[in-house]
């Protein structure tokens, strides 16, 4: 009895050894989702040891116009030259998995369950067999010949590159290298630790063996076990027979940039406006960024008067002594280090002048490792456009009294001068002027309107737009030489003053865009 116990005993051990080699149950099963990573597939975290297939360099296709940068955690789409080197030993239905979200596809993901931090998406690749899509023979055989229906190639250091691509490009045999292109792969726009170039996580998969203990034909997929048919297939047989590797291999000739944003918080500008423009550099690429460098370079009539800083996320401002509109006009400020997830706020200050047309274009930017990324803004210049009216109401008359009165000697008449701006534009500060002359036989009337200013003879009333104007009582002048001096001051007789020749209101402020004021004032008709 003894015996038998403990010779179950050691089976039990036996079997749990032997399940460690295989990979775990997984959630999905063959034909697997185009983009799932093999972490998903193989329905556990992969250790990746063996190495017997490997990528040594990862760069971009020659002639494919890729961007010089990419902004952190934005999506970019790449053309790939992938160069395998195989070991000594035949491996097959090799499959390449390039992360489209900036995490290993090593490990699971979301897909798998909560908690999971592998690639959740990745770009999936088989190597290609016979003619390349660009016309060149492909490096990689198809060692699988009992399997005339398996598409995915295979390779050793032996095979690898077939005799047609050898000859083709006059390279040796027996290398274990080949390259070929993946076009297009979507990538997420992140560094590596340590750098600022793009960086692509990838694991290689493979079978170590012709007849694979897993079936990669599962339903929809051909209905034989082992053999694969393109990238719905491919799978490591175990959660070794992978390579993973990290550094420069990772990393393509494109620089990760941080974001930039500028807005001064408006479409249009005129002339004297002042605005304040909002920069915001923040470090979306996933690593610190070192040495970056922020400008604003100066624009034909807009002179910066202010510049200020506010760090968040780690981040520091630059220091008093950099932080100064010469240097962000110039050669640029050095920013300090940046920690992923930090961001840099800068406010700047400025004025537009003179009479310049068409629009404001206002560009900032940021620059690491001779890359620029830029923010712009645009405003509209925009200009007032004064529109004026003159209104004759006639109060009252010695006949009629107030009843249809008549402009007759004795009449009281009213004047309503009507100002509007049907222009875009302000007006510029306190040059406004509203001048009129006074009729021939008529005489000012220097009685109080009840209006503003308080006790005035003239009143100033905002239209159903507020101009922003403010008119006091010094803001009214009056001439008795037809407007060549301003200095008079009425006399009151009977009420009237026969001297006043011509008046002057100058409201104080900017008048408004699409707004209006009226002014009026009185006469007695001789």
């Amino acid at each position: 009895m003894g015996n038998r116990l403990l010779h179950r005993w050691l089976l039990l051990a036996l079997l749990v050894l032997g399940a460690g080699a295989a990979l775990a149950a997984s959630l999905f099963s063959p034909p697997y989702a185009a983009d799932m990573c093999p972490g998903d597939r193989s329905g556990t975290n992969l250790n990746c040891t063996a190495n017997d297939v490997q990528i040594t360099k990862i760069v971009i296709t020659p002639g494919s116009n890729p961007p010089a940068g990419c902004t952190g955690g934005t999506t970019i789409a790449l053309s790939l030259d992938v160069t395998m080197q195989f070991g000594s030993s035949d491996r097959y239905d090799v499959g390449i998995f390039l992360s489209q979200d900036g995490a290993s596809p090593q490990f699971m993901s979301t897909r798998s369950g909560a908690g999971n931090t592998g690639s959740a998406s990745c770009k999936v690749a088989t190597l290609p067999l016979g003619t390349m899509s660009n016309g060149v023979p492909s490096p990689f055989p198809n060692l699988e010949t009992n399997k005339p229906a398996d598409t995915c190639g295979d390779g050793g250091k032996s095979s690898v590159p077939t005799t047609a691509y050898a000859n083709y490009f006059g390279y040796s045999t027996g290398t274990g290298t080949g390259t070929f292109t993946i076009s297009p792969v979507q990538v997420t726009c992140k560094a590596a630790t340590g750098g600022n170039l793009l960086n692509i996580p990838f694991v290689v998969t493979w079978d170590n063996q012709q007849s694979p203990t897993s079936a990669k034909g599962g339903p929809g997929d051909l209905p034989v076990d082992g053999i694969c048919v393109g990238t719905s297939s491919v799978m490591p047989n175990t959660s070794s027979k992978c390579s993973a590797p990290s550094g420069i291999q990772n990393e393509v000739a494109v620089v990760t940039l941080p974001a930039i944003t500028k807005t001064n918080g408006t479409s249009s500008i005129s002339p004297s406006d002042t605005t304040t423009y909002t920069i915001s550099v923040q470090n979306t690429t996933g690593v610190t960024i070192t040495g970056s460098v922020f400008k604003d370079p100066a624009v034909a009539n807009l002179a910066v008067t202010g510049l200020s800083c506010a760090a968040a996320g780690g981040a520091s401002c630059p220091t008093a002594a950099n932080l100064t509109v010469a240097a962000l006009q110039g050669a640029g400020i050095t920013l300090p280090s940046m920690p992923n997830a930090s961001s840099l706020t800068f406010t700047v200050n400025a004025t537009l002048s003179g009479n310049p047309t068409g629009n404001l274009v206002n560009t900032a930017s940021v620059t690491v490792g001779g890359v620029a990324n830029t923010a712009v803004d645009s405003d509209t210049i925009v200009y007032p456009t004064l529109v004026n009216q003159k209104l004759v109401t006639v109060v009252s008359d010695p006949v009629r009294g107030t009843t249809n009165p008549l402009a007759i000697p004795g009449a009281v008449v009213e004047y309503t001068l009507s100002m509007s701006n049907t222009g875009q534009g302000r007006v510029d500060n306190n040059t406004v002027f509203v001048t009129d002359a006074i009729p021939a036989n008529t005489a000012f009337s220097v009685a109080s309107l009840g209006g503003v200013p308080a006790s005035s003879p003239i009143t100033f009333t905002d239209g159903a737009t507020t101009s922003n104007l403010t008119v006091a009582a010094a803001d009214i002048q009056y001439s008795n030489n037809n407007g060549a001096t301003w200095t008079y001051t009425p006399v009151s007789t009977g009420g009237y003053d026969a001297n006043v020749t011509n008046i002057r209101v100058n409201p104080k402020g900017r008048m408004a865009a699409a707004s209006s004021f009226v002014v009026k004032f009185r006469v007695r008709v001789n």
